[in-house]
């Protein structure tokens, strides 16, 4: 009698993936769990540092970095287009005050007297405006 060995058992499978299998190490209690232990707090280390430079956030007890060449921003700029037109404003204002002060004083110099709206338009009672229908 001939015992038969399956063919699954003796071979080892092939992987189709192509990745070549890690050797496991197995470390003995001592000085190399101790190194183990150091290693890897090494690495936990380096994988903090790096999530702390990528968020760029300062720590509690550092003051914060000053930004010379900050943006101005849209709500920022807005209110300064608003002071700028609220100043060219008041600037015409002033300006048409002026004019009609000048103004006011040359019929004044002109005539001798001032003019009020009523006296202008009723000069007199033949000056009266006629209206034709035709």
């Amino acid at each position: 009698m001939t015992i038969t060995v399956p063919p699954s058992a003796t071979s080892k499978p092939t992987r189709s993936t192509g990745k070549e299998k890690k050797i496991k190490n197995f470390f003995e209690h001592g000085k190399d769990a101790l190194e183990l232990a150091t290693l890897i707090a090494a690495t936990e280390e380096k994988k903090q540092l790096s999530r702390a430079e990528r968020h760029h956030r300062p720590q509690a007890g550092q003051p914060k970095p000053k930004q010379t060449d900050h943006k101005i921003s849209s709500k920022d700029k807005l209110k300064e287009m608003k002071t700028i037109i609220a100043a060219q404003r008041a600037q015409s204002k002033k300006e048409k005050v002026k004019l009609r002060k000048e103004k006011h004083k040359t019929c004044q110099d002109n005539s001798g007297t001032s003019h009020t709206g009523a006296s202008n338009n009723a000069k007199g009672p033949g000056l009266r405006k006629k209206v034709s229908f035709a």
